[in-house]
């Protein structure tokens, strides 16, 4: 486990399709990225299996991220960012987490090694 020094790789604009998601998914190996809007305040998460399930329901590869987008995730405030490692301990199919200040913008984001 440890924080990424770099995390564009792990990002995604809100703006974006389940098709850019599928492309940094697969590029970021970890099945998984965070939505954030045009100021990095975090919406939430996607993961593979949340596009297979619009996939599947419908949707197409230019369908908007934020209509699958997990806005009930785990975050962990920057001054506690150490609580990554219980998240990662207890929930064995999270493999990033979204660091954020007390304003919900994302200030770093903890990988599972």
């Amino acid at each position: 486990m440890s924080i990424a020094t770099t995390y564009d790789q792990f990002i995604l604009s809100a703006d974006m399709t389940l098709h850019d998601a599928l492309i940094a998914i697969t590029a970021n190996k970890r099945g998984t990225v965070i939505i954030v809007d045009d100021t990095n305040h975090v919406q939430g998460v996607v993961s593979d299996g949340d596009i297979r399930r619009a996939l599947v329901r419908g949707g197409t590869q230019l369908t908007p991220i934020l209509k699958v987008t997990n806005t009930n995730f785990l975050s962990v405030q920057q001054s506690t960012s150490s609580d990554f490692e219980k998240i990662f301990q207890d929930h064995a199919e999270i493999t990033i987490v979204p660091i954020v200040d007390k304003n919900n913008l994302l200030v770093g984001v903890a990988v599972r090694d």
